[in-house]
Formats: C-alpha cells, sequence, structure tokens
C-alpha cells in the first residue's frame, strides 16, 4: 500500500506542478504527455551525489521529453521543486540533498525577475521559452545562483519571490 501512496502521490506532484500556462503555446496534448513523463519518472534513479552527476541526468529528462528543450526544462524544474517540497516523496527517495542543485523553474516572469535583480550585464532580455537553449538557460541559472546566494537561499525557490511579486 505505502508504494502505491508514494505512486500515486508522484502523480499528484506532476498534475499539480504543471499547469496549463506552463505548456501554452505547444500543441495539443502537450500537458498530458509532460504530466505522464514526470508520473514516471524514476525518481530513484536521480542521482544525489554531486552536482556533476545530477546535471547530464536532468539533461537526458529534458531531452527525452520530446518537446522545445525550455518548456521541457521548465516542466521539469516544476515537477523537481514541488518534489522538494513534498516531503512524503523527497523522504522516500532521498532527495532533499537536491535542494542545493535543483534550478529555478525559468519563464517569462522569472526570467524579468532575474534581469531586475542581477547585479551585473549578462542579462539582457528574456528569449522566450520556446526559444530558450542551453546555453542561455545556464547564464539564467549562474545568475540566479548568485542572487540566491546573496539572500541565504538555494536558487530553486527565486520563483517564490518572482511570481508572487510581479503577478
Amino acid at each position: 500500500m505505502k508504494r502505491l501512496f508514494i505512486s500515486q502521490m508522484q502523480k499528484k506532484v506532476a498534475v499539480s506542478a504543471v499547469g496549463a500556462s506552463a505548456v501554452r503555446g505547444q500543441p495539443r496534448g502537450t500537458i498530458v504527455a509532460v504530466r505522464s513523463f514526470l508520473a514516471q519518472l524514476a525518481l530513484q534513479t536521480i542521482p544525489t551525489q554531486t552536482p556533476e552527476t545530477f546535471g547530464p541526468w536532468l539533461d537526458r529528462q529534458t531531452d527525452d521529453m520530446n518537446i522545445p528543450w525550455g518548456v521541457a526544462r521548465k516542466c521539469l524544474n516544476l515537477f523537481l521543486r514541488d518534489v522538494l517540497y513534498n516531503r512524503y516523496l523527497h523522504n522516500a527517495y532521498g532527495l532533499l540533498t537536491l535542494e542545493q542543485w535543483l534550478e529555478v523553474p525559468l519563464d517569462g516572469v522569472v526570467g524579468r525577475f532575474l534581469i531586475d535583480e542581477q547585479k551585473g550585464t549578462r542579462l539582457a532580455s528574456w528569449p522566450g521559452l520556446k526559444h530558450l537553449q542551453v546555453e542561455e538557460s545556464l547564464i539564467f541559472q549562474e545568475v540566479a545562483t548568485e542572487i540566491a546566494q546573496a539572500n541565504g537561499i538555494a536558487r530553486v525557490h527565486l520563483d517564490i519571490f518572482a511570481w508572487t511579486d510581479n503577478r
């Protein structure tokens, strides 16, 4: 029964983490496919030891979604953030250590927040989620890390400030 509970909890988190706005502008059926992918994701296979092992795993999952890279990465990051926030899932799979490596889920609101908050000039404009590529994402994540560290939190939590303060 416990395994079924954890499986159902994962499905619930997949549905609640990825709303319709996360895949806006994508072909019909994308949200169902994304939620199904996330509900079936083998959370026990997430490498939790180092960011050097977690990063390639995250890249593979992003590519395996077979939708535009930026949209896939946002959906995956929304889901992983909510898995972290769900005590049943992070306890079941020992995922609390991932907090320090998880990315902030990027979208227009978060991108503009990072541009406004940055201390340097590395971020000029938000390219749009459908056009976001690996190299740009890395720069946004680096800036997110700097902002988060200056505020004593992990970067995964920055969207809490971006979304609640910029809506």
